[in-house]
């Protein structure tokens, strides 16, 4: 099971922050569980066919920081995943840390 197979495919021409989205970013209802290089906690924000945005709020969210790239365990209420992603871009904030994940693809890892 893949996270692009929870997302629609289709071109969102919204743009967000001056980028322009590659597919449709929706709201995703997950738990999300980094379980390496280091353990964190959190929920996803939202999802597209490429990657995810989530937050961490509990466990080693120094260490998640500092990483390049991470294994992610994702929940849903019908399915449990577990993805390779790069670390695209992360915000450091009082209680835990957003972080931009781009999934990376089977043949690439």
């Amino acid at each position: 099971m893949a996270i692009k197979e929870l997302v629609p495919e289709g071109r969102d021409q919204d743009v967000h922050h001056g980028a322009r989205r590659s597919s449709q970013r929706l709201r995703l209802e997950a738990e999300v569980e980094v379980i390496a290089p280091v353990k964190a906690r959190g929920f996803a924000l939202n999802a597209s066919r490429e990657g995810l945005r989530v937050v961490l709020h509990t466990g080693d969210i120094a260490g998640v920081l500092a990483a390049d790239s991470c294994e992610v365990r994702i929940q849903t209420k019908e399915r449990v995943m577990t993805e390779h992603a790069r670390v695209v871009w992360r915000r450091e904030q009082p209680d835990g840390c957003i972080l931009g994940l781009a999934i990376v693809p089977s043949d690439e890892r």
